[in-house]
């Protein structure tokens, strides 16, 4: 309300009250700096860096804009506060770079900006496998390969508020709210950000700015050989350790001694998609400004797809399945999801957090059966990529188990991935059948799912042994959604991951009464490496097998609990099943598991 209201006219001072004042939103066109245009943030940017002293061939600012984040109109800006003469510069870009997402590198004595998005989604500079790391001076003992140190769930902030100035309501102070339902923690942090923001960028830069810190929980410290001096601050790289891939962010490098020690965070999503519309209408005449409606976009729903198929990693041994997660085609940002499962539909409890994308995608063509034993170099596959990007590799990094993905129920590698010009990816140098799935090989259709393994974006979940065979139901909940409002599916797992691999090199022996002997060679679910004078483990409590004799698609006869690599088909056996003794016999060979009872089948004629 007004107390007094005093003019001043020509000197003199009256408290006439016969003045009639009225009161009324400010046009936004009308207020304080109408008259100047939106800015870009990186030309914002630019004057900061150079009010400092810097020359334009000091910095590099175009890669700000390079992102998915933001439409470009949503990368403008109707005003920035620098508070005073003294104010640090420093102080004002962080700001915007908290705001918008961007980060400063030196490189060759450049100062570089880069948005957060382009340099996760430029992918990995380099691949450095397990035996890279390590490195030490000669004579020095061996230390830890690889430092993982991850942040508790409770130091990570469960909700985050941002306060801005609302252009849309004449620069009064606006404030968006982001928040993991799902998460444990109880923390709650604050952002002030001195600039005139759309409701919809301030919402991004919460649920962005509430994510980060939950995608970079894990910090790492490992040390390389100047093989690496190349490396850099800023740089994504990808290290294998204890057969996993850890995709990182290095933060910071040291150079002592010959040795790079490195310090990096885990880099686990991707910051992807539009900020959403907003839609403005306008009331009333004259100079009553415009009521201004801000429609906040939704955080996309998160497509999920649950996994039954043989390891993809002897770490993943046990009655577990694989959860891929992701935003689907959506171009819209996904702040990540929680899965929850019920066992009927109804009471549902969270039983994982994903911060990462799934990197998923379908096949355009079918690819051909083909060899599963030798590389095959005749077929290829041609993927189109919902989520992701395909690499190549070399054949000595791919045998060490580099690109691994499933494609229908095959478990495939690849040497190869060409970009295609409308944007597929064309796999080649083929390693097929991998784990287990031989018998996928020639089973494949166009449309079939392909999911690229990264253990932080497909997730294993441990089962039980109890819940074999029993349907249970599952909810993807996107961060910020209610859990009531998503749909549940079924999933019955039948625990894939267990089940024993088909025996191979099956032989028949005869001898001259016509009694076969037969014999097979085992093989195991999980280490299966070849090292000198050791045999594969077993992989199974107990070594057991079950043999059937066919007769076309009928079964003869069983040989149950058979415990070596060898069983007798006598020549009156084969008298009463077939008749007489049979010079060809089909057959089909279990290894048991006390698990899930047989494998997947060897078969041969003999």
């Amino acid at each position: 309300y007004l107390d007094e209201l005093i003019f001043q006219r020509g000197g003199a001072v009256t408290t006439d009250t016969s003045y009639t004042v009225e009161a009324s939103e400010t046009n936004v066109a009308g207020a304080p700096g109408a008259g100047v245009s939106d800015q870009n943030i990186k030309d914002i940017v630019a004057d900061l860096v150079q009010s400092c002293g810097l020359t334009a061939g000091d910095f590099d600012v175009s890669a700000i804009n390079e992102q998915t984040v933001w439409t470009a109109a949503e990368l403008l800006v109707k005003g920035f506060i620098v508070n005073g003469p003294g104010a640090s510069v420093r102080k004002a870009i962080e700001d915007l770079a908290g705001a918008f997402l961007f980060e400063v590198y030196e490189s060759d004595g450049k100062l570089h900006f880069k948005h957060r998005n382009n340099i996760i989604n430029g992918g990995p500079v380099a691949a450095i496998a397990e035996s890279e790391l390590g490195a030490r001076p000669y004579g020095t003992a061996e230390a830890g390969l690889l430092e993982i140190v991850t942040r508790q769930e409770v130091e990570l902030p469960r909700e985050l508020a941002v306060r801005y100035l609302n252009p849309q309501c004449s620069y009064w102070q606006g404030f968006q709210r982001a928040q993991l339902q799902q998460a444990n923690s109880v923390l709650k942090l604050d952002q002030d950000f001195p600039i005139a923001m759309t409701d919809d960028q301030a919402k991004v830069a919460a649920l962005a700015g509430l994510m980060l810190p939950w995608a970079e929980r894990r910090s790492f410290k490992l040390a390389l050989s100047v093989k690496y001096a190349w490396l850099e601050a800023g740089d994504i790289i990808d290290v294998e350790y204890n057969s996993r891939s850890f995709p990182m962010r290095i933060v910071k490098i040291n150079f002592d001694g010959g040795l790079l020690e490195v310090s990096a965070v885990s880099q686990d999503f991707a910051v992807g998609g539009a900020g959403g519309t907003v839609n403005r209408s306008t009331s009333g005449g004259g100079s009553a400004g415009p009521a201004v409606v801000s429609t906040i976009s939704y955080p996309v729903a998160t497509t999920v797809r649950i996994l039954d198929v043989n390891l993809l990693s002897d770490a993943d041994d046990g009655p577990g399945y694989y959860v891929s997660a992701d935003k689907g085609a959506s171009a819209n940002y996904w702040p990540g999801a929680a899965i929850y499962k019920s066992s009927d539909d109804s009471a549902f409890v969270s039983i994982m957090s994903a911060g990462a994308p799934a990197e998923t995608g379908t096949a355009t063509n079918a690819l051909a059966d083909g060899p599963v034993s030798i590389w095959d170099r005749a077929n290829s596959v041609n993927i189109s990529m919902t989520n992701g990007q395909l690499y190549s590799d070399t054949e000595g990094n791919v045998l060490n188990g580099a690109n691994i993905g499933i494609l229908g129920s095959e478990i495939i590698q690849w040497t190869t991935a060409v970009l295609e010009n409308d944007g597929t990816y064309t796999l080649s140098g083929l390693l097929r059948g991998r784990r287990g799935t031989e018998w996928a090989a020639g089973t494949h259709a166009i449309g079939d799912r392909f999911y690229l393994y990264k253990p932080v974006e497909l997730r294993r979940i441990s089962g039980l042994l109890d819940e074999i065979g029993l349907v249970r139901y599952y909810k993807a909940v996107t961060s910020g959604r209610p859990i009531a409002g998503e749909s549940s599916v079924q999933f019955v797992n039948a625990a894939a991951g267990l089940k024993p691999y088909a025996p191979v090199h099956i032989r028949g022996a005869r001898d001259e009464n016509g009694n076969l002997t037969l014999s097979w060679i085992r093989r195991t679910r999980t280490g299966g490496g070849w090292r000198d004078y050791v045999d594969a483990s077993l992989g199974e409590n107990t070594e057991q097998y079950s043999i059937d004799i066919m007769d076309g698609a009928n079964v003869k006869r069983t040989f149950d609990g058979v415990t070596s690599e060898t069983t007798a088909y006598t020549a009156a056996e084969q008298t009463a099943d077939f008749g007489a003794p049979q010079p060809s016999v089909d057959v089909k060979i279990y290894q048991i598991s006390a698990d899930v009872g047989r494998g997947y089948a060897g078969v041969a004629t003999v």
